[in-house]
This record gives C-alpha cells, sequence and structure tokens, in this order.
C-alpha cells in the first residue's frame, strides 16, 4: 500500500479499541454451487479474509476488495464458491495480526430441510392450520395457498435459530367455510432456490362447518 505524507502518521482514534464488525455472510445461487459474500467493517490497519471449510482447510477465494472510509478505517470484502463436494459448514475469518484482532463468523448451508408438517384445530371461526418446518439457512419465508393458487393472510411467521444456526419456522392461518377445502403450506429459500411444500385436503366432515 503506498501512503501519502498526510496518511504516514495516522492512526484512528478508534482503531484496534473492539470497534470492528464480525464479519456479514451473504449467500447466493449460482450455476456451479453457491457464492459465498462475507464483509466486515471498522478495521484499521487493513486486515486479511480467509474462508475455512468445516474442517478447517483454507480455500481459495478470489481477491479481497477493500475500501477506505472518510473516518480512515477500512471495509473488507471477499467472495468465495462452494461447490457440492465442499462440506456444508464454512468460516470467514477477518484478522489483523499487527493489532492481534480477529472476528469471525460460522455458517451451515443445509441441504436436509424438512418438508412442512401441518397440525389442524377446531376453533370457533372455522379451522386453524399450523404449519412448521426444520433445518433452514439462510432464514426462509412461509406462504399459505388455498386450492386455486391464491395467498392467504396469515399471521406472522415465527423462527426460532437452534445451536447448528439452523432456522425452524411455523405459520399459522384460520381457514373458514368461504375457502376451498384444499390448501398448501409453501417454505421457501430464494437466495439458495430451496422449496418444501405440503398440500392438504380437508373434508367437510373433518372442518366441522355444520
Amino acid at each position: 500500500m503506498v501512503m501519502s505524507a498526510s496518511d504516514e502518521w495516522y492512526i484512528p482514534a478508534n482503531s484496534g479499541n473492539g470497534s470492528v464488525s464480525s464479519p456479514d455472510i451473504d449467500i447466493y445461487k449460482v450455476s456451479n454451487g453457491v457464492l459465498l459474500d462475507c464483509a466486515s467493517r471498522g478495521w484499521y490497519p487493513e486486515p486479511e479474509v480467509l474462508w475455512l471449510d468445516g474442517e478447517g482447510n483454507l480455500l481459495s477465494a478470489g481477491p479481497t476488495e477493500t475500501v477506505r472510509g472518510p473516518d480512515h478505517l477500512y471495509t473488507v470484502s471477499s467472495r468465495v464458491t462452494v461447490e457440492k463436494r465442499h462440506s456444508n459448514s464454512f468460516t470467514c475469518r477477518v484478522q489483523q495480526r499487527t493489532t492481534n484482532q480477529t472476528r469471525e463468523t460460522h455458517i451451515h448451508l443445509s441441504g436436509s430441510v424438512s418438508s412442512p408438517d401441518i397440525d389442524i384445530y377446531k376453533v370457533s371461526n372455522g379451522v386453524l392450520l399450523d404449519c412448521a418446518s426444520r433445518g433452514w439457512y439462510p432464514e426462509p419465508e412461509v406462504l399459505w395457498l388455498d386450492g386455486e393458487g391464491n395467498l392467504l393472510s396469515a399471521g406472522p411467521t415465527e423462527t426460532v435459530r437452534g445451536p447448528d444456526h439452523l432456522y425452524t419456522v411455523s405459520s399459522r392461518v384460520t381457514v373458514e367455510k368461504r375457502h376451498s377445502n384444499s390448501f398448501t403450506c409453501r417454505v421457501q429459500q430464494r437466495t439458495t432456490n430451496q422449496t418444501r411444500e405440503t398440500h392438504i385436503h380437508l373434508s367437510g366432515r373433518k372442518m366441522i362447518f355444520e
């Protein structure tokens, strides 16, 4: 790095004091696997970025991109494409050896998400359908559809992140007489292009609308 005279003796006031951010990892589906994009902010001096697989092996990543802000602190980012042959666990590590600072973020890409389970409950105004699915990363969205493919208005999705960093999501919807008897709970993650859905058909007797 070429330093100007004004840069040479400048050390940011908050350098080395723990203000650096833990890496953020974004995930993109690409033709040959999954692209992981890692970024971290607030560094001085400029750090290095490493990618590791689940066994701690160094991955071959693209060149680190560095931006120095008006506060003289560095934001760094790095991308790596992982394929089926890799493990599903990855770490982005950002480190500055001079100041002995390290930040890292671990992720686990799931290939074993569960199909949604639907539980059925009788309520005063119809039937309550409760849908749950496990093993997701990143966090997915949950949609309810009727028999004609129309989107139903459901309650807010509940999300729980487990110790394995994978998400379990659940959503509830109440269906009434005016709805069809066929319903679909669809769980999807657009970034990784994963979708799981379960269809059910409730007979008039089960719905107990009489």
